[in-house]
């Protein structure tokens, strides 16, 4: 498919996991990528991995929660390529995994910082450029945690739940400039950050694996590119009747 020949698209945390797999599979369907990581090196890492065509893939350093870092790289991004057509909000982070009493203000403010601020941030300042061509389409990574409780893990439910209402607030302000704002809720997904989880949670990866699978009605765990499939869907003019909307992928986990 070439869905995006001609469009420039951003990906922030795109180094690794979900968002590797949306940059992946938007170069695969003609796009022009920003990735934009904090890790510089497996910024460049991915980008050698991915073998993209000269041109088509470039990488910038910033943490999404500091905003002037953030909007001078979006700057930098649309002087590079002349446009942005596409922001996949993707960067993110779970850790501490703590019950509300236990949550110092550090800890809080620091995974806010990044799963909330971030999408902020990064909306805000890819929005005018969006605004001038008076088309664009935002896709938010929240997840199933913003419609579920699992326990445990107070900030990182209060983030994923925010960023669910500012994807409708957004879809809502900005669709008269033909913006389209849209998010997808992951369940589990084989990504080093879900990895961790298992090995933090359970006595051992393989043991964590084992009983997240089986809490899967369809029996296997989600993958990158389940995830890339329906961010492309919702990033492309396929959808261009879907603003303000969900799309639910977690192997059927929230339908139990």
């Amino acid at each position: 498919m070439t869905r995006f020949n001609g469009k420039v698209a951003i990906v922030t945390g795109g180094a690794a996991g979900i968002g590797r797999g949306c940059v992946a599979r938007l170069l695969s369907e003609g796009a022009s990528v920003a990735m934009i990581d904090l890790d510089s090196q497996k910024c460049q890492a991915t980008a050698s991995e991915l073998h993209a065509p000269e041109g088509r893939l470039r990488t910038y350093t910033a943490d999404v929660g500091k905003e002037a870092i953030l909007a001078d790289r979006i700057r930098q991004v649309h002087k590079d390529f002349g446009r942005i057509d596409v922001l996949v909000n993707n960067a993110g982070i779970v850790r501490p995994y703590k019950s509300t009493h236990e949550v110092t203000e550090e800890e809080w403010d620091r995974l806010q910082a990044v799963n909330t601020k971030g999408v902020f941030f990064a909306t805000k300042h890819v929005l005018p450029i969006m605004m001038a061509q008076k088309s664009g389409s935002i896709v938010n990574i929240s997840s199933v945690a913003a419609l579920l409780s699992f326990g445990g893990i107070a900030p990182y439910h209060a983030s994923k739940g925010a960023v669910r209402a500012m994807t409708k607030n957004d879809a809502m302000d900005y669709a008269k400039y033909n913006i389209r704002v849209n998010a997808v809720l992951p369940g589990f997904v084989l990504t080093d950050m879900v990895k961790d989880e298992l090995e933090t949670l359970y006595p051992s990866y393989e043991a964590g694996l084992v009983t997240a699978t089986a809490m899967q009605p369809l029996n296997l765990m989600g993958e990158p590119s389940d995830i890339a499939a329906a961010v492309c869907f919702l990033a492309s003019e396929d959808a261009r009747y879907v603003t303000g909307s969900d799309i639910v992928v977690d192997g059927g986990y929230s339908a139990r």
